[in-house]
């Protein structure tokens, strides 16, 4: 009674009889287990509890009944001490727990999630681990029947003399096999012997070892079996979804820590033997420096943005393979990477690293038996993506022979295609493209899935929309009105609106989740943790959204309105401007202008995309002016203006420009400060703190 008692109270609640209740009348079981619960939680001192079980084992020794008027008062003011102390408790709980992983968005996801929703009961499924495998091998070679025909392996002696070669991967020192170590994320495998966390602790002491199987792995140009092995573990796609059924589970592939930093060695000199070499797919955005899937959108909306502006229709065709991945020739594989120049012992190293793998699917316990891997690149793992996108380097060449445009994001692949309004042969030409793709995806055995491959149509102001019938693989592709792109939601008219109104939408479901735990979270806790989950997602791509009016992205400022708010405890209506300068929140309009500014410094100036470089120009004078030392950028032409202002030369020079001159003028003010001491110069210490507040 006393513990159903307490968890009524702790949730808000209050029993209609609370002040009739007769401790004579409680049972001694439910006090000693309420007793022992409060002990267990604050073991240190004398409790309230404690001193409720004294009081109530001297009266009850005494033989008198105890009065609800005696024994109210007490009741309550225990209660109340107890509810104060679990809330300390809980509050610390949550502050520890949330402020370890604010560094780890994905940690800091899973701990609020499961503070939020405990793990439920595992339902029951007759499913096994031997189902899981089966059902798994069983996919792949279902996909791989389909392939009439296996792909013809390019031979050696067609590449030109002239094409440099990686024959032997060098050996590493110990100090960068250190560095590596630290670096790698510390995912631990069942296969580990010991965990990855407690292996880069003493990673010093094991260091001569490691360094040792590195190297006898790069010179000798073979794998340790052990490296090549896989744990996977399925898990539920959503959780709404039937668990009995096995399609509803993804397979999640776990490898060993020390294969992993086997793979990172390898990757980071392949990735610069390629660079330096330019063998690099320079519309491939997956996994290279300076990319990411932000730069890979900028690039498609520039080209689409840019048509408009010429009057010219474009069709963006968002293509989806199926298990892309697991599907992948090793001959094939192998033949691509000596067709770029890598040989000797160099080549044997990674058809080692494809052959003879294996995998075991853990489930509930147990473990499945060893299933052999003959196609396909591991997943999860380091060289995976980066093999992936070489085995699809010559794709490119399929698209711009019928003069499209694509971009790729590992398996990602957007196509673009701009026309005239006028054009009757638009839809043929379209259709033929993605019958030369599909015949160059069935050969490198690849299955393009036409149902979830997605078509949008951007008519070419003010043209009216055109309706093109494509097919593909049999199937019919129709238009739709928006579709998600490495996530965000492009719609027809290049406005964004669905986008904003995802984003909107799913924050404010964050927003209602966060405040079901507010009263036990610290302001700097509940920061951190609006922080990782609303303000990043806002800030998710958001210089595609420059150009448009501030109507249009004002959901957004009341997302992060509401979050500030919920920050410092505040009612609805609470002023916010003072709020953001105390949590430095620049507001939407300025992060977005901040994000736009700061990618095209990077491509002026910095490491960036080649595609971004090539649409940012520095200006330069035929004779030495006082503007030059300004590094402006190159004007858009008059064509680019015409399209309200949303290209990202057009939302790049103004604002850049208006940076640099008053940059320049701050500097020069105050190398003569002295001179200018008495004479303020018009509108320059106005706008030097606008520069001043839109950098801090």
């Amino acid at each position: 009674m006393l513990l159903r008692l307490f968890l009524q109270h702790q949730i808000g609640r209050t029993l209609p009889s609370m002040q009739a209740l007769d401790i004579s009348g409680w049972n001694q079981l439910n006090l000693q287990c309420a007793l022992t619960l409060h002990l267990n939680l604050f073991p240190s001192g004398k409790t309230c509890f404690a001193t409720i079980g004294e009081n109530y084992d001297q009266q009850r020794g005494s033989g008198r009944n105890l009065n609800s008027t005696q024994t109210s008062p007490l009741i309550a003011r225990s209660c109340h001490k107890f509810s104060l102390d679990v809330t300390s408790a809980k509050t610390s709980f949550y502050k520890e727990k949330l402020e370890t992983s604010a560094q780890d968005p994905r940690k800091l996801h899973n701990i609020f999630s499961s503070l939020l929703n405990p793990p439920a009961p595992p339902s029951p499924s007759s499913l096994t681990a031997e189902d899981f495998a089966s059902f798994y091998t069983e996919k792949i070679e279902r996909i791989c029947q389909t392939f009439t025909s296996l792909p013809t392996s390019p031979t050696s002696h067609n590449q030109h003399s002239a094409t440099p070669s990686l024959m032997q991967l060098s050996t590493v020192a110990a100090e960068e096999v250190l560095q590596i170590t630290w670096s790698c994320n510390p995912t631990t495998c069942p296969l580990d012997p010991i965990p990855s966390a407690m292996l880069q602790t003493i990673s010093p002491d094991l260091l001569p070892f490691i360094t040792t199987v590195i190297n006898g792995s790069l010179t000798s140009g073979h794998i340790p079996t052990a490296f090549k092995k896989a744990r996977v573990i399925p898990i539920l796609k959503k959780p709404a979804l039937d668990p009995s059924d096995i399609s509803n589970y993804r397979p999640v592939s776990l490898l060993s820590f020390l294969s992993k930093i086997l793979e990172r060695v390898v990757c980071n000199q392949l990735s610069d033997y390629l660079m330096q070499n330019n063998l690099h797919d320079p519309n491939q955005s997956g996994f290279k420096a300076a990319h990411s899937t932000e730069t890979a959108l900028l690039a498609v909306t520039e080209k689409l943005h840019a048509a408009r502006s010429a009057k010219l229709s474009s069709v963006l065709i968002l293509l989806d393979l199926s298990a892309a991945f697991d599907t992948v020739n090793h001959k094939t594989l192998l033949s691509t990477l000596r067709s770029l120049g890598i040989c000797g012992t160099a080549w044997e190293w990674f058809a080692s690293y494809l052959d003879g793998r294996s995998y075991q699917v853990t489930w509930k316990g147990l473990t499945s038996a060893p299933r052999r891997l003959s196609t396909g690149v591991p997943q999860g793992s380091v060289l995976g993506p980066l093999l992936f996108s070489l085995y699809t380097h010559s794709l490119g060449k399929v698209i711009s022979s019928h003069g499209f445009s694509y971009h790729c994001y590992a398996d990602d692949t957007q196509l673009i295609f701009s026309f005239p309004p006028s054009d009757t042969t638009a839809s043929a030409r379209i259709s033929a493209c993605l019958a030369d793709i599909s015949s160059w995806m069935t050969a490198h055995q690849l299955k393009l899935n036409p149902s979830k491959t997605e078509l949008l149509i951007i008519p070419g102001d003010p043209s009216p929309a055109q309706d093109l019938a494509i097919s593909l693989s049999n199937s019919m592709i129709s238009p739709t009105a928006s579709a998600r792109n490495l996530g965000v939601t492009m719609d027809n008219q290049l406005s964004f609106s669905s986008h904003v109104t995802n984003v909107t939408r799913s924050c404010r479901f964050l927003l209602y989740n966060i405040r079901r735990i507010w009263p036990f979270l610290s302001t700097q806790a509940t920061q951190v943790l609006v922080q990782s989950l609303v303000i990043s997602r806002l800030d998710y791509c958001n210089s595609l959204l420059a150009g448009l009016p501030l109507n249009a992205i004002r959901p957004l400022q009341m997302i992060q309105n509401a979050a500030a708010r919920l920050v410092f405890k505040l009612p609805k209506f609470s002023h916010t401007t003072p709020l953001l300068r105390s949590l430095h929140w620049l507001p939407v309009a300025a992060r977005i202008r901040f994000k736009t500014l700061m990618l095209a410094y990077k491509a002026k100036n910095g490491p960036a995309p080649s595609y971004l470089k090539a649409l940012v120009t520095s200006r330069t004078a035929p004779r030495l002016l006082r503007s030059t030392s300004t590094a402006r950028l190159v004007p858009p032409s008059l064509r680019e203006k015409d399209e309200a202002g949303k290209g990202l030369l057009v939302k790049v020079y103004s604002c850049y420009n208006k940076m640099a001159k008053g940059r320049a003028g701050w500097e020069d003010r105050n190398l003569n400060k002295k001179e200018n001491k008495d004479e303020p110069i018009n509108g320059i210490e106005k706008q030097d703190e606008n520069h001043k507040e839109q950098w801090t």
